[in-house]
């Protein structure tokens, strides 16, 4: 009950972040820029003592399944997109990334679990460690998805030469570019530290036989994907519109990947 609870109080505090950053887009008033920012970041400091509350309450981390790791998931997203804005003083990404927050909050939800349940095997560091270094890379994915997916958009609008809300709101092409390559080339480097400490906990547990596991296969993939972006890239042997088709592509095969070999096959990643 305690995270049924957390999890859907703080689904309304992130649709209450997004409403306002949807309404600072429209708007562009510098009132509305500072209250989004007071209540995001009120939204987020109250996840993080959610986050100290179950540690206390479940002397582990909330990640050992689909819901919690979701739930943390938001929560890196959300500190990193904070030190993002902090670093460029651009917020219009917001808008577009905090409706994923709220929705993936909204499903961790949803989805039934017994907190209380959870096998010791997972209350490992090994563990936690590899869980850590995977959704900060995931958290990398999915920012370069936003700032790809702006790019298009803000490309067609240019190419049909319409001075549209995308282009008197948003900033320039190169700085999705920029971003979008900054956060695959940190997502890169994150997935491989998890894929390593994730191989040393799987042959503990599993053996040869985690190789096998869909999920994976599907992030094995997935990386494989995003490392031909960035070879791509430094080979400049493809168009910026060309790498943001290929990013967002990238993010959806993960997406759909993930929730067929953990919802559909038997996957050794359903714990429960």
């Amino acid at each position: 009950m305690f995270v049924l609870i957390s999890h859907l109080l703080l689904t309304l505090l992130y649709a209450l972040s997004t409403g306002m950053y949807i309404a600072y887009f429209y708007n562009n008033d510098a009132l509305w820029r500072k209250r989004v920012k007071i209540v995001f970041h009120a939204s987020v400091l109250l996840h993080i003592v959610y986050f100290f509350g179950f540690v206390l309450k479940y002397a582990r981390i909330p990640i050992a399944n689909s819901p919690e790791a979701l739930g943390t998931f938001v929560l890196l997203s959300a500190i990193i997109y904070i030190a993002f804005e902090k670093r460029v003083r651009e917020e219009s990404l917001g808008a577009f990334l905090l409706p994923l927050f709220t929705i993936i909050m909204f499903i961790s939800a949803l989805i039934p679990h017994q907190p209380d349940n959870i096998s010791p095997t997972l209350f490992k560091v090994s563990f936690e460690v590899h869980v850590l270094f995977m959704l900060v890379g995931y958290s990398g994915f999915t920012l370069s998805f936003v700032s790809s997916t702006l790019y298009l958009l803000l490309n067609h609008q240019l190419s049909q030469r319409k001075a549209g809300l995308f282009f008197r709101r948003l900033p320039s092409l190169q700085f999705f570019e920029r971003i979008s390559r900054f956060s695959i080339d940190g997502a890169l480097l994150f997935i491989f530290l998890g894929f390593v400490t994730g191989s040393y906990f799987g042959f503990q547990v599993w053996s040869i036989a985690f190789l096998k596991d869909p999920k994976v296969i599907s992030v094995s993939v997935t990386w494989l994907i995003y490392a031909g972006h960035f070879i791509i890239r430094h080979t400049k042997s493809a168009s910026d519109k060309t790498l943001s088709i290929l990013a967002v592509s990238g993010y959806l095969f993960l997406i759909l990947s993930s929730a067929v070999s953990l919802g559909l096959l038997n996957s050794l990643h359903n714990f429960n």
